[in-house]
């Protein structure tokens, strides 16, 4: 072979390289991806009557529509799902393009890694309440698609009157009684996002209204309270017949879901924890969370639009039993028995500024942590 010959041959291998790996740039920025990965808690939208075709209405809809592959992990929970992907990226693996279910506390963990990439939908713009968005995410760069209260959560025919009575309106004093906390099940805040959520509100309340060290609940607690480690497993516990632990940290629209589910009446009730005689409550709002880098980040836009849409967003209240972040959407009749914000006359969240989140959040939950660890 000639030197004019091998100098082409060379060109050319030259020039397959550089194309490779500007395709490789290109498709790392979701340019071309024709597969979508999402991670998600299990218990999503998995409450309704059909949940299988509810599942295929959200990702496989939306996979045959734009003629892609969706592949979904699912999680116990939110926290896990979002700290698995942020192992993944400081290691540099493929990792998800999307996460569902990062919340208004996730977020902090989520922005100290590095990962979001900032995508506020067109569609949220327009339909989604400006104090919802600015409560899951400041700067706007995590889209909110459902929001509701922390509650406890009760079944009043499991209970002596004399305790149903107390959790009309409980205080966290009320909650700390071995008569109620051994009554009660919470989810461990290092791996739920409900569970992080009332830790948050307990140091609140605690803290910020009742000038008191907030690791004294947990203290006269620990001992008769049981910790699950999800919200599933919490609430599995919590319906599980003969179980003794019919008090639950959960969601004010879990009334309106025992409506529903009764065809009339609820058979659970759900309350706030007050001070001073006034409720206060921890507002979770759920978002959809693009990650940096990742191939099908597009795509994960893509999806985060869907999400918003009405046909969509029309199968939150009664599958995901939260409020749907489009405003649009119409509520079922059974919601009038859920707690909303009016019922709340201190938001919690309202206490705490964005920086003094960041700087105690995992100080917070190593203290927890070891407090817990040593009962």
């Amino acid at each position: 072979m000639n030197k004019t010959a091998l100098s082409i041959l060379g060109f050319i291998v030259i020039l397959i390289i550089i194309g490779g790996f500007a395709y490789y740039l290109y498709a790392g920025r979701g340019g071309s991806s024709k597969e979508l990965v999402i991670y998600v808690y299990s218990d999503f939208m998995a409450w309704g009557e059909h949940p299988n075709q509810t599942w295929a209405k959200v990702f496989d809809a939306f996979g045959q529509k734009y003629h892609v592959k969706v592949k979904v992990r699912t999680f116990d929970d939110a926290r896990t799902a979002l700290l698995a992907a942020i192992n993944e990226y400081k290691r540099g693996a493929r990792t998800a393009d999307l996460i569902i279910g990062v919340d208004n506390l996730l977020i902090h963990e989520a922005r100290k890694a590095g990962i979001i990439q900032c995508y506020y939908s067109p569609v949220a713009e327009k339909t989604v309440p400006e104090d919802v968005a600015k409560a899951l995410d400041p700067e706007k760069c995590v889209t909110p698609i459902d929001y509701g209260l922390i509650a406890i959560v009760y079944d009043p025919s499991r209970l002596p009157a004399n305790i149903t009575s107390i959790l009309a309106k409980p205080t966290l004093e009320d909650l700390s009684k071995p008569s109620i906390a051994s009554r009660l099940i919470v989810e461990d805040p290092t791996k739920s996002s409900p569970g992080l959520a009332f830790l948050f509100w307990e140091i609140g309340v605690s803290e910020k209204l009742e000038g008191k060290n907030w690791t004294t609940w947990w203290e006269k607690t620990r001992n008769y309270i049981y910790v699950a480690p999800s919200w599933g497993k919490a609430y599995d516990e919590f319906l599980r017949k003969g179980s003794t632990r019919a008090i639950v940290v959960s969601y004010g629209t879990d009334p309106a879901y025992s409506a529903w589910e009764n065809k009339g009446e609820p058979t659970l009730k759900a309350t706030l924890i007050y001070y001073n005689g006034k409720p206060t409550a921890w507002l979770q709002v759920e978002g959809a969370l693009v990650v940096k880098g990742q191939p099908g980040t597009k795509l994960a836009e893509k999806f985060v639009d869907w999400l918003l849409s009405p046909e969509i967003q029309s199968l939150i209240p009664s599958n995901q039993w939260m409020l749907p972040a489009n405003s649009k959407v119409q509520l079922p009749s059974y919601y009038k028995y859920a707690l909303t914000l009016k019922d709340a006359e201190i938001i919690v969240n309202n206490l705490y500024t964005p920086d003094e989140i960041s700087k105690n959040y995992e100080n917070w939950l190593l203290t927890w942590t070891q407090l817990m660890a040593s009962k």
